[in-house]
């Protein structure tokens, strides 16, 4: 966000050839149990929503995952769904 007059330039040539900006992601653990971390990771996400929306954006996807570290296959491990009172399947696919 740092700078302002570039992000309009993209926000105009993406509208000037009818394209919508699906989403902005700011994949980093919101509840990471480091108070360090998700005192970065807040303000890392809140960069990324104030660029969403200023490029007209409709998302900003995150990532809610406590304790638990994903597996870099953008699965969840299978020791955190036994252990998790989420139906499986609203649980990533086996």
């Amino acid at each position: 966000m740092d700078d302002a007059a570039r992000i309009r330039e993209i926000e105009k040539a993406f509208a000037a050839e009818n394209v919508v900006i699906a989403e902005v992601g700011a994949w980093v653990n919101m509840l990471d149990p480091d108070a360090d971390k998700r005192a970065k990771n807040l303000h890392y996400v809140s960069e990324r929503l104030a660029l969403a929306e200023a490029v007209g954006a409709r998302c900003c996807p995150t990532l809610p995952v406590p304790t638990i570290q994903r597996s870099g296959t953008g699965r969840i491990p299978r020791t955190f769904r036994r252990n998790s009172s989420m139906p499986r399947w609203k649980t990533a696919a086996t």
